[in-house]
């Protein structure tokens, strides 16, 4: 029996996202123990990068808007030169 191509994406996503939640927790929990200041460090860095990722998120919202309006009003030539020039 041949398996459908999306049952294994499913899974691989599955493993992928419970790696993503239990890798952060394993980390911190092995941190603890070492010392408080290891832990600290480890909260500024995940600061800095929830700056930068807020920073970028909202870039690729407002260029996917205005991809959106450029292939909304039909002109898919605009729409694609705008995204070129954004990235």
């Amino acid at each position: 029996m041949r398996l459908k191509p999306r049952v294994i994406a499913l899974n691989l996503a599955g493993a992928f996202i419970a790696l993503m939640v239990l890798f952060p927790l394993a980390l911190v929990q092995g941190l603890t123990v070492l010392a408080p200041a290891v832990l600290a460090a480890l909260a500024v860095g995940h600061r800095i990068e929830a700056v930068s990722y807020t920073i970028t998120e909202g870039y690729a919202v407002g260029v996917a808007t205005g991809v959106g309006q450029w292939r909304g009003a039909g002109n898919n030539e605009r729409a694609a030169e705008s995204a070129f020039q954004a990235s």
